[in-house]
């Protein structure tokens, strides 16, 4: 999750639409990865983690992570920051510039001369028309569209509104 410890709880709005979504935005999705579960067992997970706040029960299939570039963007990344051109743009700039909210992301430091899988460079591709390119905030430890590609509007759950859980992060998505 961005900038956020293990087993924070948010409010998230359902369904979102994706036209209103922004970069800087947090959002709840379907991993483009996995099978999705079955009805049954998605409920017993959800109902288990209530009860059991988060411990126990079915691993979900979503993800939280930032919208760093939105359909019809370009991007590619540098040392793990995302350069995002939008269309018409002549130039790219920064995620953080691109962005209307103010975040933190924390970068690995790699061996010198590093050169090969997992090295937070990627090249620039344009984004479909249905495709937003989402990235977590602890980029060396993170699972998001760098490794697996942009991802399809269609599995798009929800925009994150509200954590109320630590107490100390309480308050607007940050």
């Amino acid at each position: 999750m961005p900038g956020y410890p293990e087993g924070a709880r948010f409010l998230v709005w359902r369904p979102v639409n994706t036209a209103h979504l922004e970069r800087g935005d947090l959002i709840l999705f379907h991993t483009p990865y996995l099978n999705t579960f079955s009805l049954s067992r998605r409920v017993w997970g959800a109902v288990s983690r209530f009860f059991t706040l988060g411990k126990a029960g079915v691993p979900s299939d979503q993800m939280i992570k930032r919208v760093i570039a939105l359909p019809g963007d370009s991007v590619q990344m540098n040392q793990f920051i995302a350069q995002v051109q939008s269309p018409g743009e002549e130039f790219y700039l920064t995620e953080f510039e691109m962005s209307q909210s103010a975040y933190d992301v924390q970068t690995p430091s790699l061996p010198e001369g590093w050169d090969g899988p997992l090295d937070g460079h990627a090249d620039a591709q344009m984004l479909e028309p249905d495709e937003f390119y989402v990235l977590g905030d602890h980029r060396g430890a993170s699972c998001d569209s760098l490794y697996w590609g942009p991802l399809e509007s269609s599995l798009i759950s929800g925009k994150v509104v509200f954590c109320y859980w630590p107490l100390k992060n309480f308050g607007l998505p940050r």
